[in-house]
């Protein structure tokens, strides 16, 4: 669904389930051009667009979602997450990351990787 001055960015679940995807809303208005632009990973739910304003300075912006479910991609979620990372990193470039990766640490960042039971 579009909402009248905004720039949608969208990315469906690429497996054979009900639901699931991203997306990402930009208020037209607020800069030059929103452009989407290629994943840096193979995590796959997360969608990525470039915000370029008057100066031409440019930062790009990202919703993902990691499943705490090993049944629908399996368990290499983390793996691919700390790949983007890495990835996000060494292009230097400016970025925001906002999502939702069901982690369950007792602490940021985690302590010797104790993550709370459900």
């Amino acid at each position: 669904m579009s909402l009248e001055g905004y720039d949608l960015f969208r990315k469906d679940r690429p497996v054979d389930r009900a639901g699931g995807g991203v997306l990402l809303y930009v208020k037209n208005r607020l800069l030059v051009r929103a452009v989407e632009v290629a994943p840096f990973s193979n995590f796959p739910e997360q969608v990525w667009c470039s915000l370029i304003d008057a100066s031409n300075t440019e930062c790009h912006i990202s919703v993902c979602y990691r499943t705490p479910s090993v049944d629908i991609y399996g368990s290499q979620n983390h793996v691919l997450i700390q790949e983007m990372l890495d990835s996000l990193h060494a292009s230097k470039k400016h970025f925001l990351l906002i999502g939702d990766f069901n982690y369950r640490f007792r602490t940021w960042p985690p302590l010797g990787g104790q993550v709370l039971n459900r």
